[in-house]
C-alpha cells in the first residue's frame, strides 16, 4: 500500500484482475474501431468514383448542364435525343464528340484526367448559339 492510505494503480490492478481485463478490451475494441472507420472514410474519399448522369438534348438545350466531379473520376452520361432534329455533342478537353440522331440514345464513358471547368457544347449550326452548352466541372480529389 502506498503512504498513508492511498493505494496505487498496480494495486487496484492486481485486486481486480477481471475489471483491468475488461477495460483493455474495451479500449482495444474502440481503437480498432476508429481505425476502421478512419479507414473507411479515406478510402471512400480517395478512391475515383464511376459517376453517371442521365442527360436530355432538346429544345436547345441539355439538361442537366452542369456536372460535377473529382479528378480521377470516370463519367458516365447517358444521352437522350426526343427532339425531331440531329445534335452533335463535343466535349473537346476530354477528346469525346457524339452525333446523336433524332429520338437517339448513346452512352459516353470516359475519365476525367484534369481540373477545371470544361464547356460541352452542341456544334450543330446555330444549337451553340441557341444555348445548347454545358460545363463538366473538374474538382481536385478530396
Amino acid at each position: 500500500m502506498s503512504e498513508a492510505g492511498e493505494i496505487s494503480v498496480d494495486e487496484v490492478a492486481e485486486a481486480h484482475p477481471e475489471s483491468n481485463n475488461a477495460t483493455r478490451t474495451k479500449l482495444v475494441i474502440a481503437t480498432f474501431l476508429l481505425v476502421l472507420s478512419m479507414t473507411i472514410i479515406l478510402t471512400a474519399c480517395s478512391v475515383p468514383q464511376t459517376r453517371s448522369f442521365d442527360m436530355i438534348g432538346e429544345d436547345f438545350r441539355f439538361s442537366p448542364d452542369t456536372l460535377r466531379v473529382n479528378d480521377g473520376d470516370t463519367v458516365r452520361i447517358n444521352f437522350s435525343n426526343p427532339d425531331v432534329v440531329p445534335h452533335l455533342i463535343d466535349l473537346p478537353a476530354f477528346n469525346q464528340h457524339i452525333a446523336l440522331a433524332p429520338g437517339g440514345e448513346f452512352t459516353l464513358e470516359f475519365v476525367v484526367d484534369k481540373t477545371g471547368s470544361f464547356p460541352f457544347v452542341c456544334s450543330v449550326p446555330g444549337h451553340e448559339e441557341a444555348g445548347m452548352v454545358g460545363s463538366v466541372i473538374v474538382e481536385p480529389k478530396p
